[in-house]
């Protein structure tokens, strides 16, 4: 649904025992969204090697201001 949501400026998704599963649909969040400021994946289960897969996406991201990948 979110990949959907092309509008989104700020989602957050802190402390929803998000793990390594849902890491393509954040990338495609990512990817489909270009007005997407801010990111909040706080308090998940994402693991070291998801939360690097988000940074890549992150990293060719246009507007995004803050992510916050803490306690994962």
């Amino acid at each position: 649904i979110l990949q959907d949501c092309t509008k989104l400026t700020d989602v957050r998704l802190n402390d929803n025992q998000l793990d390594q599963e849902c890491a393509s649909h954040i990338q495609l969040l990512l990817k489909n969204n270009s007005s997407l400021t801010n990111l909040d994946l706080g308090s998940n289960c994402l693991g070291d090697t998801t939360c690097q897969a988000i940074a890549v996406s992150v990293a060719q991201h246009p507007s995004l201001i803050t992510l916050n990948l803490c306690s994962n």
